[in-house]
Formats: C-alpha cells, sequence, structure tokens
C-alpha cells in the first residue's frame, strides 16, 4: 500500500467530505438537489449570457421582480429569462434583448431557480460532449491520464525512498506492493469505465419512439367523350383532350375512377375498406361568382377500387351563365367549369386506422364557343402520396467506437464491469484483512511500508550507541519523521524490531509474533488438552 491506513482513513474522510458538500451544493435537481444547469441556446439574454454559454441557477423559495430565473415551458423545456412583473398565480417574463414578452407565465412551482454563476462556452463543450462517440473518447482520455499520474505519483514515491536507503546492507522488497498497486489499479480503471458506462446507459430510456410511416396511394383516372355528327374530328366521336363546341353537341359523357393501394396492405387490407363518393360540377368566373351542379349523389362502395359514370349538360351550363351576364351587365371571356368528385375512404393498414377525404379537381375553360381544358390540364390521371403516421417502440441503442449496443445490454456491461473491480479488489482487500488480524508486526508492516526498510544485518546496534526503547510504533513513527528517517526492520524468529539511527542513538521498539498455540489461554489449552485426552 502506497499510503499508511491512517493516512487512508483521513483521505477517505476527507473525500466524503469535499463530495458532501459537492452534493449540497451543486446536486441537479433531477436528482434531488437545487440547481439546474442551462444551456443557453438563443440570444434573448444578450449581452449578459451567450449562445453555448452554461447557467447554473438554485432553487429559492421566493422569487421577485428583476430576477434573472429558469422556468419549465410545457413545449421549450429550461427557458431562462428576466421577471419584469407578477401575476396572482405567475410571473411575466421577458429577454433582456428581446421586444416582447413571454407568451407562457409559469406558476411559482414552474420556476426551477434564480440565476447563481455562468460558465462561458461550457454549454458548447457539454453539447459537444453529449454526442456517444465524443464523451466515450474522452472518458477514456481522461483515464488514461488519470491513470499515468497514479503511477507517476507512485514511482516519484518510491524513488524518495530509495534515495535514503543509505545502507549497503538492507533490501527493501516491493514486488507484493507493486503487485497490490497493480491490482487496484486495474480494478480502478474497471470501475471507472463502468460507472461511466452506467451513467451514460442510465440517462437513457430502454425504449425510444422511431417513426414507421405507412405510405398509399390515392389514384384517379378521368376521361370524357361524346358524338361528331358533324365529323369534324380526325377520328371517330369526341375523346379525351378534344375541345368540344356547344354548337355541335351539349351533353358529354364522362368518366371517373378511383383507386386505392398501399405497398404494405393485404388482401384482407383491401376487403375491409369502404367509403362514399360524389361528384359535382362547379362554374366560376375570375371575379369570385360559382355555381353548383350535383352530377353524381352520394353512394357507398366496399374495396378499394370504384368508378363512376355521369354526364354533363354543357348547354345548360351555358344557359346560367347567360342569365349571370344579363342581370350583372358582365362580359367575360372565359369561366371556369371545375368536374369536383369528392372520396371519403375508411379502412386500416397493418391495424393503423385511417379515414381519408381525397377530392381531384378537374378544370375546363368554358364560353358560349368552346369547352377545352384549361391550360394543357394534365389531370386525366391524378396520384396523390398519403402519409400515415405511425410510431414504433424499439430498444434504445448506445453507440461505443462503431459499435451499437441497445441500452439494457450497456447497462448489463456497465454492472459485470462495476462487479469485476469489486471482484477484482476484493481478494487482495481480503488478504490485508487476515494479515492485519494476524499479528502486531503485519499491522506495522501495512501501516508503515513506505517510511520502513527490511535490513538483514545480524546486530542493528552499533558500540558506542545509546539504545532508546519506545513503548510504541507511533512513538517510534514519530521520531522518524522528526529526524526525517526511515525506520529499520529487522525480524529475528518471532522477534520483529523496529529503530531509527540518528547519530549516538538508536530509538528501538520490538514485538514478539505468537505462534497459534501462544494466542490460545490457558484455560483454552487445558480444554484442548482434556478433550483431547
Amino acid at each position: 500500500m502506497v499510503t499508511s491506513l491512517k493516512e487512508n482513513i483521513k483521505s477517505l474522510i476527507f473525500t466524503l467530505v469535499i463530495v458532501a458538500v459537492a452534493w449540497i451544493l451543486f446536486a441537479p435537481v433531477q436528482l434531488g438537489g437545487n440547481v439546474s444547469y442551462v444551456i443557453i441556446n438563443g440570444e434573448s439574454m444578450e449581452p449578459e449570457i451567450y449562445q453555448g454559454d452554461l447557467v447554473v441557477a438554485r432553487q429559492h423559495t421566493k422569487y421577485e421582480i428583476g430576477q434573472s430565473v429558469v422556468y419549465t415551458h410545457p413545449m421549450f423545456g429550461y427557458v431562462f429569462h428576466r421577471i419584469v412583473d407578477k401575476e396572482i398565480d405567475g410571473f411575466i417574463l421577458k429577454g433582456d434583448n428581446n421586444d416582447w414578452l413571454d407568451t407562457y407565465h409559469p406558476t411559482k412551482d414552474e420556476i426551477e431557480g434564480t440565476y447563481w454563476f455562468v460558465i462561458p462556452k461550457a454549454g458548447s463543450i457539454i453539447r459537444f460532449l453529449r454526442l456517444p462517440v465524443n464523451f466515450v473518447l474522452f472518458s477514456f482520455v481522461m483515464v488514461f491520464i488519470i491513470g499515468i499520474l497514479f503511477r507517476m505519483q507512485n514511482h516519484s514515491k518510491l524513488k524518495k525512498k530509495k534515495g535514503k536507503m543509505l545502507m549497503s546492507d538492507t533490501q527493501n522488497p516491493t514486488g507484493s506492493r507493486d503487485n497490490h498497486m497493480d491490482i487496484f489499479f486495474l480494478s480502478f480503471i474497471l470501475m471507472l469505465i463502468g460507472i461511466i458506462l452506467a451513467v451514460v446507459s442510465y440517462t437513457k430510456p430502454l425504449e425510444k419512439e422511431i417513426a414507421d410511416d405507412i405510405f398509399y396511394s390515392n389514384t384517379s383516372t378521368f376521361s370524357y367523350s361524346g358524338t361528331d355528327e358533324a365529323g369534324i374530328y380526325d377520328r371517330t366521336g369526341i375523346n379525351t383532350g378534344d375541345p368540344i363546341y356547344p354548337s355541335l353537341t351539349c351533353n358529354i359523357s364522362m368518366s371517373y375512377g378511383y383507386k386505392f393501394s398501399s405497398m404494405t396492405a393485404t388482401a384482407e387490407d383491401y376487403k375491409k375498406i369502404q367509403g362514399s363518393i360524389n361528384v359535382y360540377a362547379v362554374i366560376s368566373d375570375p371575379d369570385g361568382w360559382r355555381r353548383s351542379f350535383l352530377l353524381v349523389p352520394d353512394y357507398n362502395f366496399q374495396g378499394r377500387v370504384v368508378r363512376s359514370e355521369l354526364s354533363v349538360d354543357i348547354c345548360r351550363i351555358l344557359d346560367v351563365v347567360e342569365e349571370k351576364e344579363e342581370l350583372t351587365q358582365t362580359d367575360v371571356r372565359f369561366y371556369t367549369l371545375s368536374i369536383i368528385p369528392t372520396v371519403t375512404v375508411i379502412g386500416e393498414l397493418e391495424s393503423v386506422p385511417f379515414d381519408d377525404e381525397y377530392q381531384p379537381i378537374i378544370n375546363f375553360e368554358i364560353n358560349e364557343s368552346v369547352l377545352k381544358l384549361a391550360d394543357a390540364e394534365t389531370g386525366l390521371l391524378l396520384n396523390e402520396e398519403v402519409l400515415l403516421p405511425r410510431r414504433m417502440v424499439v430498444d434504445n441503442n448506445l453507440t461505443i467506437l462503431g459499435q451499437s449496443l441497445t441500452i439494457n445490454l450497456a447497462r448489463q456491461i456497465a454492472w459485470i464491469l462495476i462487479c469485476m473491480a469489486v471482484v477484482v479488489v476484493a481478494y487482495p482487500a481480503y488478504i490485508l484483512i487476515l494479515l492485519w488480524r494476524e499479528s502486531e508486526a503485519t499491522r506495522i508492516q501495512l501501516q508503515n511500508e513506505p517510511v520502513m526498510i527490511e535490513i538483514k544485518t545480524n546486530n542493528i546496534k552499533k558500540r558506542g550507541q545509546i539504545v532508546v526503547e519506545v513503548a510504541s510504533i507511533q512513538d517510534l513513527k514519530k521520531m522518524a519523521e522528526r529526524y526525517g528517517a526511515v525506520i529499520l526492520h529487522q525480524e529475528k524468529g518471532t522477534t520483529h524490531s523496529y529503530s531509527i539511527q540518528d547519530e549516538g542513538m538508536l530509538f528501538l521498539y520490538t514485538t514478539e509474533v505468537l505462534t497459534k498455540e501462544e494466542k490460545i489461554s490457558p484455560l483454552e489449552q487445558e480444554n484442548v488438552t482434556k478433550e483431547e485426552k
């Protein structure tokens, strides 16, 4: 061990005190503390606070006008603004750099704390380290640096001790200690990696929702036809795309078809689809006037395909237009005639219900002379892609060095590493406990090894030296600290001698190591003898 037991206890107590004070001062609200940490993501509090800064706020029992506070917005999360006014049940806030007041007025319970201090640009660094790859790399770098410093400190102490070994007939075996230190260092590395992995994995949920949207298509087909009694067209009759002249024919036959399709739909899904359809004709002018004509009344259908046949009397529509112009004393060059089917369809896709209304529009231009598709209208085949939102719950993942682990597996690995660290350190700790309980000599060895040197000489007393026997090893250690000397240890049989030399003085402490038989009291020995007889 590098430090004595007493020093270890002092270090442990000091560490616990530091941790307790740090917890009281800086424990976050999420872990039961009263401190909130907010990364600024805007310019509303400039020039005092800038984007990327980390604001630290502490909870208080009372909040006043003029205080900069952190509050929880139901949509945006943490917001850091200044209180400018109070209401009966809330506060009015505003960003210092904003020209408007916050629309949300938090209550006292929604305020997380008042401004304590700010760490410039720390928020940007934290945001960078939040990326799993960056955090893992940073953690390994910190582990490496701590390990190097740990080993450097250990080696520097060993060099200091070796510098004090001025006697050629001394030895200081360090193999066992180095082995223990290597084991403790290994357990420290395992424990640190396990804790880092545990912190990262336990701050993320086991599962997450992802978009698993379903797509389907509404497809329409439209065509029209009529008779060509005058024989003015190349083909027999009037076909889709041809202009129609009211002076030659009034009645136009139209056909509208609807088809539902999806890449994920099954035959059973298609069978369950049902809906309704109607078709209107709407005549309108550029001024906004319009008149509707029902061509196909509502009727229900079952399945993914439906077709409607309809007839349009364009002469009747032109009569309505003529009457409108006579009454309004207007003359419009072209009107718009829109054929508007409305399809309502309901069903299920992969057990996700949907209810959709599809309304394509086919536009014509019409006047007293001609009816034609508007602006080379290509809407004779109308397709509409529809997204059906769906959320799927999947295992959340953590990516480490390019490898993806589920959060559950990462948590298990973290506990395995922590348990391995405990197991690795448990055996040498158990050995140390046994050594501690074995005898006073072993306890002295464990406590004072850094300042103690094993010697092989048969006699540590020099002629003419004044020998002063001290009452305890603690007294001898005080003398060693006073004179800056190391403790010499000599073992002869069951007797262990500890001494320090200072010019003509020899300070000496001795102890006896009892055998197993000697450790048994006379009464116990008598009982054992009786049992043997």
